[in-house]
Order: C-alpha cells, then sequence, then structure tokens
C-alpha cells in the first residue's frame, strides 16, 4: 500500500476522479493495516490494556470506510457520473455513523468486545452485529455489478466479481476462529489486484473517447492470430475516420 501510495502521490493533481477514489481507497486500507501493528504487540499485555482499547476502538470505527469507498470506486466505474457519487456518497453517510457509534457506545457498554484484566481482547454477545454490518457495502457492490454487467465488459467484469472474494473467507475464517488477522491483508492483495487491472485499463483505451488504442488492437490482433485455426483464414477491417473542425 506505501509502494502504491510513494508511486503515485506526485501524480496525484492530474489523476481523474477514479484513479483518486482508489488512492483513498488504498490510503484507507493502510490505515487499517497500521491498526491492527498495535492489537498485535500489546493483546495479552496488562500493563498496555488502554492502548489496546484505543486502538480496538479506533479499528471498528473506521473499518467501514474502506468499504464505502470501494462502493463509491465501483458505482464511479460503473457509471462515470460525479452527481451521482455525491449522491450516494449522501446516502452511505447515515450508515457511517452508525457504524462508528457502535464502538464509541461500547466504551460505556461494553456490548460488543471488552479489554479483560490480562489485557486479552474478548468478544461480546453482540459483535456478531458489528460484523454483519460490514458485509452490507460488499453486497451493495456485488449487486451493482450484476444489475448493471451490461455496462462493463465481460473479462474486466470477472475481475471485479473475484477481487473482493479472497478478503471475503479470510473475513470469515478470522470470525470463526479469534485472534487471527487475515482480513486486512487479504484486502490490501484484493486492492492491488484491481489497481493492477485499472492500470491494464487505463493502458489500453482512450481516455476521451473509451476506445481501444493501438496497444491493445496489436495485443487482440496478435491473439487472433495465434488461435487461428489451421486452414482457416483471418481477415479484418481497418477504418480510419479524419474529422474536420471548422470555426
Amino acid at each position: 500500500m506505501l509502494f502504491i501510495l510513494c508511486s503515485t502521490f506526485r501524480t496525484l493533481g492530474a489523476r481523474n476522479l477514479r484513479e483518486k477514489l482508489y488512492l483513498l481507497l488504498v490510503v484507507a486500507v493502510a490505515w487499517m493495516l497500521l491498526l491492527e501493528i498495535p492489537y498485535i504487540l500489546v493483546n495479552g499485555n496488562p500493563h498496555w490494556a488502554w492502548l489496546n482499547v484505543v486502538d480496538n476502538t479506533v479499528y471498528h470505527m473506521t473499518q467501514s470506510i474502506p468499504l464505502v469507498l470501494y462502493v463509491l470506486l465501483m458505482d464511479f466505474f460503473v457509471f462515470q457520473d460525479k452527481k451521482r457519487l455525491k449522491m450516494l456518497l449522501g446516502y452511505w453517510s447515515p450508515f457511517l455513523v452508525v457504524v462508528m457509534a457502535l464502538p464509541l457506545i461500547n466504551l460505556f457498554v461494553p456490548l460488543f468486545f471488552v479489554i479483560d484484566e490480562q489485557g486479552f481482547y474478548q468478544r461480546r454477545l453482540l459483535l456478531p452485529l458489528m460484523f454483519g454490518l460490514n458485509y452490507v457495502p460488499l453486497g451493495a457492490v456485488f449487486y451493482l455489478l450484476w444489475v448493471h454487467r451490461h455496462r462493463i465488459e465481460r473479462q474486466f467484469l470477472a475481475v471485479l466479481f473475484l477481487v473482493p472474494v479472497p478478503a471475503l473467507l479470510a473475513s470469515v475464517f478470522q470470525f470463526l476462529v479469534p485472534g487471527l488477522t487475515l482480513t486486512w491483508p487479504f484486502v490490501s492483495l484484493g486492492v492491488l489486484g484491481l489497481g493492477l487491472s485499472l492500470q491494464h485499463k487505463r493502458l489500453t483505451e482512450d481516455y476521451l473517447t473509451g476506445a481501444y488504442n493501438r496497444q491493445y488492437l496489436d495485443e487482440y490482433l496478435h491473439g487472433k492470430v495465434q488461435n487461428c485455426k489451421p486452414g482457416k483464414t483471418f481477415s479484418a477491417f481497418l477504418l480510419s475516420m479524419w474529422i474536420i473542425l471548422k470555426r
């Protein structure tokens, strides 16, 4: 995550909104990874129990932010509409408020987790509710991609569907086996895969029209020629259009 940020920070101002949303997602995931470090270091140490409380409270407060950013990124990728993006952010704001309020309530009424006398993180009865809320944005993304799948090319659609799957499985396994920290490392791998896919799309499409460029044409024709059956012919038309603008 830090490598992605360092390699793209200098050109942030020149990037489009889709890439800026992706970088915000990278920042949010990196933040969640950093929050796991104090937990690993101080969990089980009674002298640092206060830090464990603070770290887990902030962790649970902010863990839905990357997921909502992922929803916004996918929606903008499908519709390319800034006004729709602002409206969608307004719809998800109450969800974020609720998710961020629950850990604060837990400080006074420990319904979700507690740090015991030995300094260990212990789950409470309503923690599954907090876990379940984090699956709402992922469900929204799957629904968005499925309903509007006709707007996305088939090859890239498969990538978008598969990117969150490892993180989803890791989160379920982490919930079933307390003490593991698998979710956000797997999320980071998914974000990296998404970044590589977006970069490939950026390199093979014209920014203004969305049409494939010469690089993609060469790759496409090479694949067609290589996969030609013996005894079959392969033909292609190359059309060139000139547009003259007059004042």
